[in-house]
């Protein structure tokens, strides 16, 4: 039950002061909380395991349809629980006769709640919900499964022989650098709270992929037209010729590029670079080849795909404030979210033009997966396939 101002029933959820700007609820409630800005939060349970204040800050109505259930386990959709049911670290503050201490107090909502939210953070989620509070409900996941149904049929249909599944050899993270509330972020299907891979971050790491391996592969060959020995510089110019669409390596009239490249199992793919572009496509002109968002595929594994993992950055000052990156510094640990590994996922690539391009899209984008992997953190070994 939500109401506005007055003491909280114990095990309920509480409604601070009105917001002055929603008609319907203006003039309700206590005088002192009636000009307000409209906050609320769950008061049910509201302390994590190390014994902190915790609550979400979200309409009143919205915990009144909960009717006394805690949302982390009322909701069956993981994307909805983690962008809107942020738990908030609740900072007491005392009211003694300070004017600060008042406004945060009101900011709360009331006397009997002396308070204002401080933080969400990764840690704070961990604290308050738990590798079981990253679920994935039951009528969330059948909905999905009717989805994924659909999706695959149209992949198949349009990809054919493209359509591939491998499984995460290791913990895997797209989409780090998002907008959230959360110092990190994770790609997640609104609608049904899965883990998916863009289309066009698998498009990226292909075309990375390619590039160096034709630099590898071709390096001698490059060193002495490009006049370079640094191999990264090698690669460098190879985008920029991709890139251009122009497949020349130098100045000469007649020096465009005769390079190939060996891709997929047995290496048994044979790519000319030319083939490349084509792709990939410049940028002025589209590629030839479609690549689809990858999804999970249903299964046990999919019911709990999520784990948390933590990085340690002990130099925050050096980077942030300019500082010396000296070992005074104290580490500031990051909870973040993966997906596990051993959860399988879905790939397709459909051709817009020749079909055999598709293939070789197919080959070197799951040796791209396999060898060099996806998503953030790839060269600490996250986002590999197998």
């Amino acid at each position: 039950m939500g109401f506005y101002g007055g003491k909280p029933q114990k095990g309920r959820h509480w409604g601070g002061g009105n917001n002055q700007n929603n008609p319907h609820k203006r003039g309700k409630g206590p005088e002192k909380y009636r000009n307000n800005p409209g906050k609320s939060h769950h008061e049910q349970n509201n302390r994590d395991k190390s014994g902190k204040k915790v609550k979400y800050i979200v309409p009143a109505e919205t915990l009144k349809a909960f009717k006394g259930v805690d949302p982390w386990k009322g909701i069956d959709n993981l994307s909805l629980k983690l962008e809107k049911f942020a738990p908030y670290e609740w900072k007491e503050v005392p009211t003694n006769g300070n004017s600060q201490g008042k406004i945060a107090n009101n900011d709360a909502g009331g006397d009997d709640d002396k308070g204002v939210p401080t933080k969400v953070s990764g840690s704070v989620l961990k604290e308050w919900v738990g590798e079981k509070g990253l679920e994935i409900g039951e009528e969330a996941l059948q909905a999905y499964k009717k989805f994924f149904n659909l999706y695959k049929e149209m992949a198949e249909t349009l990809a054919k022989n493209n359509v591939f599944r491998l499984k995460t050899a290791s913990r895997l993270v797209v989409g780090l650098g998002d907008e959230s509330v959360y110092e990190t972020s994770i790609r997640l299907l609104r609608n049904y709270g899965v883990p998916y891979i863009p289309g066009t971050a698998l498009k990226g790491i292909a075309r990375a992929y390619a590039l160096e391996k034709f630099a590898d592969e071709n390096f001698d060959t490059l060193k002495d037209k490009l006049n370079k020995d640094n191999f990264y510089e090698i690669v460098g110019e190879l985008e920029r010729v991709l890139s251009s669409g122009k497949l020349k390596l130098d100045s000469e009239e007649n020096s465009e590029t005769q390079l190939q490249a060996t891709f997929g199992e047995n290496s048994k793919v044979r790519v000319p670079f030319e083939e490349l572009v084509e792709i990939f496509g410049t940028t002025k002109k589209s590629g030839e080849v479609i690549f689809f968002d990858a999804l999970p595929v249903p299964s046990d594994s999919l019911k709990a795909p999520l784990e948390f993992d933590i990085m340690n950055p002990h130099y925050g000052p050096y980077y942030q404030e300019d500082e010396a990156p000296g070992d005074w510094h104290d580490p500031v640990p990051v909870i973040y979210l993966t997906v596990k590994p051993g959860v399988e996922f879905l790939f397709a690539v459909a051709p817009l033009g020749r079909g055999e391009l598709a293939e070789k899209a197919k080959a070197i984008l799951e040796e791209a997966l396999k060898e060099h992997g996806v998503g953030a953190k790839t060269s600490l070994g996250y986002g590999c396939f197998k």
